[in-house]
């Protein structure tokens, strides 16, 4: 696993050379966390994954472009790039933190590389907002939780689970 955390005017190029580069690119994954609020207020209380169709890294980078301030700027959502081949994962995390996870560690020296060409400094632990409270966000102009599951929709986009909160799925230790 490789993540990095990349500064807001790098974000969107970081991640979409990463994906122009990825070997195969198969399904985008939209995550709709379960702090987006919705339209009255309250937070979701569930998650939405929405996945497209298998297509191909040129149809997932035209997708980004065509959504880059709606998807990158939304606190509220994790995008997912899937390479079956490789049995592996490009994630933009809510906290705008970019993830490479695989099962096939063959690829691994040239995502390393790939990660440092932008000369993201190479840190023994990734200080993250994740660790300190923090609030999540997202552009004034973007669409509200009902509309964009409708614009989801629209773009062929299936909504292919809906999964508990994240603390529902931990046990508790007693």
């Amino acid at each position: 696993m490789f993540e990095a955390l990349v500064a807001r005017a790098e974000l969107t190029e970081t991640f979409f050379g990463l994906v122009e580069r990825l070997p195969g690119a198969d399904n985008l994954e939209v995550k709709v966390l379960d702090h987006f609020p919705r339209e009255s207020g309250a937070a979701a209380s569930k998650i939405d994954v929405w996945l497209t169709a298998r297509v191909n890294a040129k149809k997932i980078l035209a997708f980004l472009d065509d959504y880059d301030a709606e998807l990158f700027g939304n606190g509220h959502l994790e995008l997912g790039v899937y390479v079956r081949a490789k049995s592996a994962t490009l994630r933009l995390t809510e906290h705008k933190t970019i993830v490479w996870i695989a099962d096939d560690r063959t690829v691994d020296a040239d995502v390393r590389r790939w990660f440092a060409e932008p000369e993201l400094p190479e840190l023994a632990t990734l200080a993250s907002v994740t660790s300190v409270p923090h609030l999540h966000y997202r552009p004034a102009k973007s669409r509200d939780h009902k509309k964009l599951g409708v614009e989801l929709y629209k773009q062929r986009l299936r909504r292919v689970a809906t999964e508990p909160p994240a603390a529902a799925k931990v046990a508790p230790v007693t």
